[in-house]
């Protein structure tokens, strides 16, 4: 069974004041804004959910100037304490193989959780999804 809603902010060019919606077609499941860290292995597809960042970034000719909220990625390395991911466009940035992520307790309703936080598991359609839209530079508004 699929289903077909509007996610609102989950890219971070989108806001509720825009006109453009992006959409997302499957089953809806609300996605916390860190990893499980049952999740956490080599090769996951994941989506950066964290606040936009130019850190890591310095090629002046690169068409991806900021990590977005929404940013496909690999994990490569899914070492706990440092944990590192190849985002799609940035393969030869310091985001992508020096900056990392850590894994730390957090507070989930009523239980606590480990878990990464600004990583987010996405399937390999939305990764595929998700780059190409991030390889077709940034939106322009009309």
């Amino acid at each position: 069974m699929s289903a077909r809603v509007v996610l609102t902010g989950y890219m971070s060019d989108v806001n509720e004041g825009d006109d453009a919606e992006v959409t997302y077609s499957g089953i809806y499941e609300q996605l916390p804004d860190w990893l499980d860290v049952s999740d956490l292995v080599a090769g996951q597809y994941v989506a950066y959910s964290g606040p936009d960042s130019s850190q890591g970034i310095y090629n002046p000719n690169s068409t991806i100037k900021v990590l977005r909220r929404g940013h496909p990625g690999i994990i490569y390395d899914a070492t706990p304490q440092h944990v590192r991911v190849e985002w799609a466009g940035l393969e030869e940035e310091p985001a992508s193989f020096a900056d990392g992520f850590c894994c730390e307790p957090l507070q989930h309703g009523d239980r606590t959780d480990v878990g990464v936080p600004g990583l987010v598991k996405v399937s390999h359609d939305d990764y595929a999804r998700l780059a190409a839209r991030f390889a077709a530079g940034p939106p322009t508004h009309q």
